[in-house]
């Protein structure tokens, strides 16, 4: 078999690959920090369905057992998470994202 010498492959410098990994790991630090302000946004959903909740009248005859209130705090956190992953999502995670986003600092 012989080689076509002809053929002439691009070299790659080695700023070049570094500037692809600084990128990759900037674009995996950015997605880490878009899930994290998500994930504050949807502890603070559940807080506020959670205090909202308690506004409401218990129920007087039976009163709420343990499993009640265990089966309406995972409604409550499910909840947060559907509405903070959603379209209509209050903004907190955005509002964060900049802010924490623009404090970065460059390297």
């Amino acid at each position: 078999m012989r080689l076509n010498s002809d053929v002439q492959m691009p070299m790659v410098s080695e700023s070049r690959l570094a500037g692809d990994a600084k990128a990759a790991a900037r674009a995996a630090e950015d997605a880490r920090l878009k899930e994290a302000c998500a994930g504050f946004e949807a502890i603070m959903l559940q807080t506020m369905l959670k205090g909202m909740r308690q506004t409401l009248p218990g129920d007087g005859i039976f009163g709420q057992g343990q499993a009640e209130e265990i089966w309406q705090s995972r409604l409550d956190q499910e909840l947060a998470e559907r509405i903070s992953k959603g379209g209509n999502s209050p903004g907190l995670r955005d509002f964060l994202y900049r802010q924490l986003s623009r404090s970065g600092g460059d390297d």
